[in-house]
């Protein structure tokens, strides 16, 4: 499955996408923008950021969300936009990021044939006058693959209360602060640590998968590449989070082993008596849930980022939540 991995390097920048445009198209941007928000996707439009420009040297500032804040940067080419100061500033700055990386960043999206000074004939573009504004959208959004956020737990998260069968308000408000806990103790868990749980959690055995998750140990030496010694020195680690695992001999569908089994308590002193029961009695089908319903849509590829940043952004069916 490849849970060991060498050199994970998660994304870090502030956004998926920036847009650069002449005024003159701004209907047409602004649809794009929309649609972007509506897929989740994190956009820089000035619109969207009027209060975060206030006061700020905009010349520095531009220069460094063009350059080094998105993944992609969207360049709406046209007359007007190879005429204007500020659209140069940006394009320049772009190009910067470009030519430094030596990788795609610049996806072009032209309104006539003006020719715009370093984006060569040669490079790929989508057409104003024929591609409708949401499939520009939709397209980028492919472009950037499954996105990864950090450290993030949607407002929303749904797709947990469904797993959990949470249907009370008052339930799915326990069970969200819980899961903010689980959240902020993984935050202190080393890279090891954190793949070790999600793996657990995430691969457990169907018998009891979110009561009392547990999976082969000599299954997960071979999948994580990890001596049983280091993986059990791990976990001793993560006590002070909460985080209890034992070893017990164990019959599986394949015949007999030794099986890790994993409890998650979550230690804070609620005062709150509701919510202090609901996390002594939920706390580890929290942190399962959590696990498993971010994992179940991702390829193999993708699960270990996915843990290691934890990107809880799978647990909320609302695609634009943030």
């Amino acid at each position: 499955m490849g849970w060991k991995v060498e050199d994970s390097n998660p994304s870090l920048r502030e956004y998926d996408i920036c847009l650069s445009f002449a005024g003159e198209q701004r209907p047409y941007v602004e649809a794009v923008a929309l649609e972007l928000k509506a897929l989740g996707v994190r956009v820089f439009y000035d619109k969207y950021e009027q209060a975060n420009l206030w006061g700020k040297d905009l010349y520095e500032h531009l220069s460094w969300v063009y350059r080094k804040a998105a993944r992609y940067c969207i360049l709406f080419a046209s007359g007007d936009y190879a005429s204007k100061v500020w659209t140069t500033h940006e394009r320049r700055s772009a190009q910067a990021r470009a030519m430094t990386e030596n990788a795609e960043y610049i996806l072009p999206v032209v309104f006539d044939d003006e020719e715009i000074p370093g984006i060569l004939p040669s490079v790929g573009y989508l057409d104003a006058r024929s591609t409708a504004a949401e499939e520009v959208a939709r397209m980028a959004k492919a472009k950037l693959g499954p996105i990864i956020r950090v450290e993030y737990l949607p407002p929303n998260p749904d797709v947990l209360f469904k797993k959990l069968k949470l249907k009370s308000d008052g339930d799915r408000s326990r069970c969200e602060r819980v899961a903010h806990s689980f959240l902020r103790r993984m935050k202190r868990a080393t890279t090891d640590g954190r793949r070790l749980v999600g793996y657990v959690f995430g691969t457990a055995c169907a018998h009891n998968k979110l009561t009392d998750p547990h999976v082969s140990l000599d299954m997960m030496r071979r999948d994580t590449q990890m001596p049983v010694p280091e993986i059990i020195s791990t976990f001793l680690g993560l006590a002070s989070l909460g985080f209890l695992a034992r070893v017990e001999h164990h019959v599986f569908d394949d015949g007999d082993d030794d099986a890790l089994h994993l409890q998650w308590n979550d230690m804070t002193a609620y005062k709150n008596k509701k919510l202090a029961s609901f996390s002594m009695n939920s706390s580890t089908k929290v942190a399962a849930a959590m696990i498993q319903g971010s994992l179940e849509h991702f390829c193999e590829d993708c699960v270990v980022k996915v843990v290691e940043t934890l990107d809880f952004s799978a647990l909320s069916t609302d695609a634009g939540a943030e």
